[in-house]
């Protein structure tokens, strides 16, 4: 059983093999022996300890992996050993070092503003000189639009502030020779500078005090864009910590119903649904669903607002991606199949006999609607009312009322009732299975607004059409009640016009020309006959 060490390398943690930190150790004490020349050996040290941490952290699967000997010997290979690279044999050993890709940053040692353009030189190829040229020609020519592009590229590249990230600015492989040669330009640079200073001095004010007006500026911007951040991912945090909870509570309190097993809401919902799913998993689903892309702009807020916190891991985002994206599949499937339910239109018809010739005078209205709460008016939605004792039923006014002529000596009305199902043959059942009825009383024909069928039979978009025969030469009279329910299109052929209620029409072949136009007062009485029938969609008749 082997011991593990815990170390801090560059300012990061990890746990190593105790034969892999002797390694490690060992090869850390021959680097800094091979340097003890140098002034600048610990700021040397230093970069080689960040680099051996960033190859650590690319090479283990994950932070609490521990360091074997494998990868620190990988990480020596990369980095090379000190007594590869004299500086007589620098040159050479460069040429087997690991080739490095050019990642962007800002040039801090060569900028004027904020060294985006030397930046994007070094990553280009390009000289640095061309680059300034081809921006400042494209700001002019863009009208001032490549400043915005600018200021962007300010705030969103990083600077190049490590040796290692200036070796990689510049792809050069971040080896011990790469990070000692950069120390002594640096130094070089600065001692030219110093025996220089009287010759430049003047020469340099001008760019000096534009360099420091322009870092003022993007202090501000930076400040700036760190606040409007803020005020983002609080925006965010407050937005979607609000619609998470109350969805969460939402759909607990509506799940929860289902338990106690009553409540309108439960009775509507097995009332349209076409599944054995119950309440609670349909709403876990939806809140799934609806609830998880604002837990990412919950995180998204949190990371604006500390955004130094850690994150979640790729494991966590790959998990919360797999289970929204299977809340997402298993509602497409639950509404095909609920779709699947009702693919098929089923009817069931029957004609009554209208007890009513030619030489009579027909008045039709609708029936009050006592069970649906409102007066007669045509409605697609459905209410649950409790009609029987312990018996609750389906009400619905989606009712649709047809006049037409026939050259029949007697009248009748053709009741067809139509609902949807996943076959033909149970599309019919359930359309058996409506209540409805047509009551005729002497000469009044009073039709139900409404029909009914029992809540176990579920909503299956069943409607009623009712048709109503009459002979040429009738006249009848349809009450303003009856406007909404024969709203038809000319396909239906429908001789009722809208408006022409409240007036005495008489039927003719194709139409019904309207008697009492243009005239007011009384219509004449109702005529009265002795017998009373009563008509329902299951073909009783009952006479009083």
């Amino acid at each position: 059983m082997n011991k593990t060490v815990n170390i801090n390398l560059g300012g990061e943690f990890f746990h190593i093999d105790e034969d892999a930190f002797i390694e490690l150790k060992r090869y850390i004490d021959a680097v800094r022996g091979s340097l003890s020349h140098d002034d600048s050996i610990q700021e040397i040290i230093s970069d080689i300890e960040s680099r051996i941490a960033e190859l650590f952290a690319e090479l283990l699967p994950n932070a609490k992996s521990v360091v074997t000997m494998n990868q620190v010997m990988s990480v020596i290979e990369i980095m090379g050993q000190p007594e590869e690279f004299d500086m007589d044999d620098r040159a050479n050993a460069n040429q087997h070092s690991r080739p490095t890709a050019k990642e962007l940053y800002r040039d801090q040692d060569n900028k004027y503003i904020a060294g985006v353009a030397s930046g994007l030189g070094h990553y280009l190829g390009i000289d640095t000189v061309w680059i300034r040229v081809i921006w400042l020609l494209l700001t002019i020519f863009s009208s001032g639009s490549f400043v915005l592009i600018y200021v962007l590229f300010w705030i969103l590249v990083p600077a190049a502030l490590s040796t290692s990230q200036k070796l990689k600015m510049k792809g050069q492989p971040i080896n011990i020779s790469n990070i000692e040669q950069r120390f002594k330009e640096g130094y070089t640079n600065i001692s030219d500078s110093v025996k220089s200073v009287d010759y430049n001095k003047y020469g340099d004010q001008v760019k000096k005090r534009s360099q420091q007006l322009m870092e003022l500026l993007a202090k501000i911007i930076t400040l700036l864009a760190k606040f409007i951040g803020k005020l983002i991912g609080l925006f965010l945090v407050v937005i979607s910590l609000t619609t998470i909870v109350g969805m969460a509570v939402g759909f607990f309190s509506a799940g929860t119903i289902e338990f106690w097993g009553q409540g309108d809401l439960i009775d509507y919902f097995h009332a349209i649904s076409n599944f054995d799913l119950p309440i609670w998993a349909l709403l876990a689903l939806l809140f799934v669903t609806l609830g998880f892309p604002f837990l990412v702009l919950f995180i998204v807020g949190i990371k604006l607002l500390i955004p130094h916190l850690r994150s979640i891991g790729w494991t966590t985002k790959i998990i919360i991606f797999l289970v929204w994206l299977s809340a997402i599949m298993t509602l497409i499937f639950v509404g095909m199949q609920n779709m699947r339910q009702t693919a098929i239109t089923g009817g069931f018809d029957r004609e009554i006999p209208l007890n009513i010739t030619k030489q009579d005078t027909l008045y039709v209205s609708m029936n009050e609607n006592p069970l649906a709460g409102y007066g007669p008016h045509k409605r697609d939605d459905f209410k649950i009312r409790m009609i029987e004792e312990g018996q609750k039923s389906i009400v619905n006014q989606d009712v649709r009322l047809i006049f037409r002529a026939t050259s029949n000596a007697d009248g009748y009305v053709l009741v067809n009732a139509y609902a949807d199902s996943y076959s033909l043959s149970e599309a019919q059942q359930k359309a058996r299975l409506i209540n409805y009825h047509v009551v005729q009383d002497g000469n009044q024909l009073l039709i139900d607004p409404y029909w009914t069928t029992d809540l176990a039979h579920k909503y299956r978009n069943q409607r009623i059409e009712v048709v109503v025969y009459l002979p040429v030469g009738t006249i009848f009279w349809a009450d303003q009640n009856t406007h909404s329910y024969h709203q038809n299109t000319k396909d239906h052929n429908d001789i009722l016009m809208s408006g022409d209620e409240q007036h005495f029409l008489k039927v003719l072949a194709q139409e019904a020309v309207c008697m009492d136009c243009g005239k007011h007062g009384d219509h004449p009485p109702k005529e009265e006959k002795e017998h009373k029938i009563s008509i329902q969609i299951d073909g009783k008749i009952m006479t009083q």
